[in-house]
């Protein structure tokens, strides 16, 4: 559908802020990364847990994942594992212990890990800088990669409208919020964006917002293990309502959608 091809191209556009998972138990340690990842501009998601992290990553959608190895009741060599099987073969992560051993490097890279660190006082500035390096290595996106978007030929003002409606969509539609608390962090005139969806995609600014919450809802369902937790994860009231509007878009209800994913 063409207009999930817009929708992938802006996620990418409004990503103005990396994004860096921070999982460990030691409550210092998360706040140091959390202080650090504040100073290098870039958003922190911190997690206690790594069972929990990992529930989490399709929402977060992170640059880089920051993880320590001994936590109960998912290590941090498990949690990489899981992470290259089920999500991601190619988001950075940064391998952390205060408890290495002779083949611990080994084993983190093995399990996953770009990187393996120690944690130590003097390893602070090399911490630091690997961050700022696995940051700048993240991959954007190309200009091939923007081809729906710019056949578009939107001009500069109606693009900033449309991006600031977007972003503003992105950070409250996962709750399930109201289409009046997505206004509420515009900065651009709404009085623009109501033309402007029209002329574009035919759509008010309602049904940009119900076709925008299932698009991400069909990313989720490659991820997360049913329909009840795509649905709870997105904000809507039931999982039945959630299948009826899925089926309204994609012709298929999300079970029979993944299925045809995986032939």
């Amino acid at each position: 559908m063409l207009i999930d091809h817009y929708f992938a191209e802006l996620d990418t556009l409004t990503e103005n802020t990396r994004k860096v998972m921070i999982i460990d138990d030691d409550s210092s340690m998360t706040d140091y990364l959390e202080e650090l990842c504040l100073d290098l501009k870039v958003e922190p998601f911190v997690y206690h847990e790594a069972l929990v992290a990992l529930d989490n990553i399709s929402l977060v959608n992170p640059s880089l994942i920051i993880v320590d190895w001994l936590m109960q009741p998912m290590n941090g060599l498990n949690f990489m594992r899981a992470v290259r099987r089920k999500h991601s073969k190619t988001v950075f992560m940064l391998f952390l212990t205060g408890s290495a051993q002779n083949d611990t490097h080994k084993k983190a890279l093995q399990h996953g890990a770009t990187v393996f660190l120690e944690k130590a006082e003097r390893y602070s500035d090399i911490l630091e800088e690997q961050i700022k390096t696995l940051l700048s290595a993240s991959p954007s996106m190309t200009q091939s990669e923007q081809a729906h978007l710019s056949a578009l030929a939107m001009n500069d003002k109606e693009l900033a409208v449309l991006l600031d409606f977007h972003q503003a969509a992105k950070k409250r539609i996962k709750s399930g919020d109201k289409l009046k608390d997505i206004y509420a962090l515009m900065t651009q005139p709404k009085s623009k964006l109501y033309p402007l969806l029209n002329k574009y995609f035919q759509l008010s600014s309602q049904e940009y917002i119900i076709s925008y919450r299932l698009y991400l809802a069909s990313k989720l369902l490659r991820q997360l293990p049913s329909t009840q937790d795509v649905s709870d994860a997105l904000g809507y009231s039931n999982s039945a309502n959630f299948s009826n509007a899925f089926k309204a878009k994609y012709t298929a209800p999300p079970l029979k959608f993944i299925k045809t994913l995986s032939k």
